[in-house]
């Protein structure tokens, strides 16, 4: 399986159309096999493995067994997301449902699948989309604007095995049976923290009767909801918080977790564990920081809508990329000075046709940036990877800039639109700092 290399012996993929979207999973799936025990697959390289949430003030929480005609919601003038998605609103306005904690800023992985089917000129589904359909759906706009016969992918969705489950493919219908929704009806998805104590936003054409009309319907776990009245908004749940139970694994609960559910016009929180929700309900309703407050998350949420990045990764704290961590790097060339935050994703150049791995590194001020930018185009010219591939073998062309305090770079490789992941996973040299003696 080609997704378990790392960029230096990476090969284009290639073959029938199916391989595609299970390399997407395999990517994300390098994390899981770290010992990561959440139902997602959210990069768990040097993150931590206990969870952090925010300290809030204390709110008086009621749990009721949920009747069936309950109806959770994140009350409208607590949320950023309109009732029909924001796809259109730009990255800064996803970051903005982000609670700031330490956890959370370990990574961030979001997906706008609306701007990803424009590229490729196609229409997601209704919502009753079978599940071969909704295959069809994400390989069509991961195969891009013109598909080739050899099944090759022009783009990269990070989205649905780090937010749906790496099980997704196998029967993406699980979610709407389980939630009331699927991919077809998600705009834009973010999940953000290391497991198990992730947050995932879903914003799109989610309509709260209709999931909350399927969690009461569903046969497996209807019988464990609740609701819980937190004040700032409510949520369903099942059982205990990060609770497994292997004798109730899905597609959309692979591992069998309960977790929470939270409803509103356009937007679902899903979460397994109460502080993490309670900790977006709170930040949602103006009580705490979100990820969108720290400066550095203007500056780079900015050349990714410049650049027209539609899948993408966001990391504030950088401390994971200290290069003094990471053996074996003699004679590897250049390195870069520290960086106050990084964000990777996946773009199109449409003049051109051509995918492109995108890499932006924030800075304290435009001075350290232009030192910056010298030395990357110096890693990229001749260093390598941390096996010792040189970094030219790897991507055909490289376009350095400096943009303010951030420095951007579009690496373009034929036939691998996902390598920004797997040098973000593999933590190479082209994400790793090296402090002045």
């Amino acid at each position: 399986m080609d997704w378990m290399n790392t960029p230096d012996t990476l090969t284009p993929a290639s073959g029938p159309r199916h391989v595609a979207m299970w390399t997407v999973a395999g990517v994300l799936a390098l994390a899981a096999c770290s010992g990561g025990s959440a139902e997602t697959t959210v990069p768990t390289t040097t993150a931590p493995t206990t969870t952090t949430t925010t300290t809030t003030t204390t709110t008086t929480t009621t749990t009721t067994t949920a009747p069936a005609t309950t109806t959770t919601a994140i009350p409208p003038s607590t949320t950023t997301a309109p009732a029909t998605g924001d796809a259109g609103g730009g990255w800064l306005s996803l970051f903005t449902l982000v609670p700031d904690t330490p956890n959370n800023r370990t990574y961030i992985v979001a997906t706008n699948y609306a701007a990803a089917a424009a590229i490729s000129g196609v229409q997601a589904p209704p919502s009753g989309a079978t599940d071969d359909q909704i295959r069809d759906y994400l390989f069509a706009v991961e195969a891009g604007p013109d598909p080739g016969e050899d099944g090759g992918r022009a783009l990269f969705l990070a989205g649905p095995p780090a937010t749906f489950g790496e099980r997704f493919m196998s029967a993406p219908g699980d979610w709407r049976t389980e939630f009331g929704f699927t991919v077809v009806d998600v705009e834009r998805d973010l999940i953000a923290g290391s497991p198990p104590g992730v947050v995932i936003f879903f914003e799109g054409r989610l309509d709260p009767d209709t999931v909350t009309a399927a969690l009461h319907a569903d046969p497996v776990w209807s019988s464990d909801l609740e609701t819980v009245d937190h004040g700032t908004g409510n949520y369903f749940r099942w059982g205990d918080d990060y609770e497994l139970d292997i004798r109730r694994t899905s597609a959309a609960r692979p591992l069998g977790r309960g977790g929470q559910l939270a409803v509103g016009d356009g937007l679902v929180i899903r979460t397994y564990g109460s502080p993490e929700m309670e900790g977006a309900l709170d930040s949602l309703g103006g009580r705490t920081a979100t990820i969108a407050d720290d400066p550095v998350a203007p500056a780079l949420a900015g050349v990714l809508d410049e650049h027209g990045i539609y899948s993408a990764i966001l990391i504030i704290d950088t401390a994971q990329f200290d290069a003094a961590e990471v053996p074996g790097l003699d004679g590897a060339g250049p390195r870069l000075a520290p960086f106050t935050g990084l964000a990777a994703g996946s773009g199109f150049d449409a003049a051109t046709g051509d995918g492109f791995s995108f890499f932006a590194y924030a800075h304290e001020d435009t001075a350290a940036a232009r030192e910056n930018a010298v030395r990357l185009q110096a890693l990229l010219d001749s260093g390598s990877t941390v096996r010792g591939r040189p970094w030219t073998e790897v991507f055909d062309e490289a376009i350095v800039s400096v943009e303010g305090t951030v420095v951007t770079v579009r690496l373009f490789r034929e036939g691998a639109p996902s390598t920004w992941l797997q040098v973000v996973l593999a933590r190479d040299t082209l994400v790793l700092w090296e402090a002045a003696a």
